[in-house]
């Protein structure tokens, strides 16, 4: 994997959510050649989200935006996998995870959490340009336990 393509595109990621904007997938594959592989892509765009932040915890690839505003299936994937629980309270446990209405809560969460690490992440790099002390970041809420975006 090409860490120069790893850092520019966790460089994008951190940008944008600075900002509070998404980013195209079309961007995302504009830093590879034509031949490289999909998989290979996503693996990249995964690593540079896991730089930024454990994605246990945020998961910067919540930036990346398709034509209907929603990140695609990879990040899906991704966050049922490091956060099963989250992902359930919001999909249901016998849902097929293909609500357009309910990824938008998941997708518009995690942004909200993505933003909140990006500005901490911003003024602990500003503050100390050396600390990578996780512990010292506040924690965001969990999509299951913020009250006013679960709907029920």
């Amino acid at each position: 994997m090409d860490h120069r393509t790893v850092s520019e595109l966790a460089n994008t990621l951190q940008r944008a959510a600075i900002e509070r904007r998404c980013v195209s997938y079309q961007h995302l594959h504009s830093h590879f050649a034509r031949e490289t592989p999909i998989s290979l892509r996503y693996c990249t765009l995964e690593q540079a989200a896991q730089t930024l932040c454990d994605l246990r915890v945020v998961d910067y690839g919540a930036m990346m935006a398709l034509d209907n505003g929603l990140p695609g299936d990879d990040f899906f994937a991704r966050f049922k996998y490091y956060r099963r629980d989250d992902y359930l309270a919001v999909m249901g446990h016998y849902a097929t995870g293909r609500s357009i209405t309910k990824r938008r809560l998941i997708a518009d969460t995690e942004r909200r959490r993505v933003f909140t690490h990006a500005i901490t992440l911003a003024q602990v790099n500003k503050s100390t340009d050396t600390s990578t002390d996780l512990s010292k970041w506040p924690q965001p809420k969990s999509v299951a336990t913020d009250a006013a975006l679960v709907p029920w």
